[in-house]
């Protein structure tokens, strides 16, 4: 019985009281690879939730319990998952995810192009031989001395059509994936010696 300083009384009944558990949201992620670049594959597991909500980080959100997602760039992901009962009870959970470049690629650090058979040309290694790649090439002062859109190789001969100098250059490298057009780029310097 409750008295409220106006003389009123009121009298409550209270029932029976219901706590639902709360239910405990978790995930586990790995990135696909193979293609598409960019899918990362989350398991859910969540216990004592009986719906999802998934919000991505880039704007994306979804309600199935193990989706795949595929960002559109590599970089670092703020995940949320809420794990809700039908009861309206939830629990949410955040976690970063690196979405890291899976390409496998090698770049050499030096070439010899001397007419010797060996090393003669300069390019990237890739895994995969269906992917392209295309690359602009710097000498010392910032200036172009090889471009390829297509994947063509760099013989140690500037636009012109002559010989470079020994020296070291730097290369802007952007491979792209025959599977589906997922890009990457590198950047690094190259050894000229003749």
């Amino acid at each position: 019985m409750a008295r409220h300083g106006g003389g009123c009384a009121d009298t409550i009944l209270l029932n029976d009281i219901v706590v639902h558990p709360t239910p405990t949201a978790g995930f586990d992620f790995f990135q696909a690879d193979k293609p598409p670049h960019g899918q990362m594959i989350f398991t859910n597991t969540s216990s004592g939730a009986d719906k999802y909500l998934w919000h991505f980080g880039d704007g994306d959100s979804t309600d199935v319990e193990h989706p795949y997602h595929n960002y559109g760039r590599l970089g670092e992901y703020l995940v949320k998952l809420r794990a809700i009962t039908n009861e309206g009870c939830e629990h949410e959970v955040h976690r970063i995810v690196p979405l890291v470049d899976l390409f496998n690629f090698h770049i050499p650090t030096a070439f010899s192009p001397n007419e010797d058979g060996y090393n003669e040309e300069f390019a990237p290694v890739l895994l995969n031989p269906d992917d392209q790649f295309a690359w602009k090439i710097y000498n010392r002062w910032g200036e172009v001395v090889f471009e390829s859109t297509t994947s063509q190789t760099w013989d140690g001969r500037n636009q012109a059509g002559n010989l470079a100098p020994d020296g070291v250059y730097v290369y802007v490298l952007t491979i792209i994936s025959s599977a589906d057009g997922w890009k990457t780029s590198a950047t690094g310097q190259v050894t000229l010696v003749r």
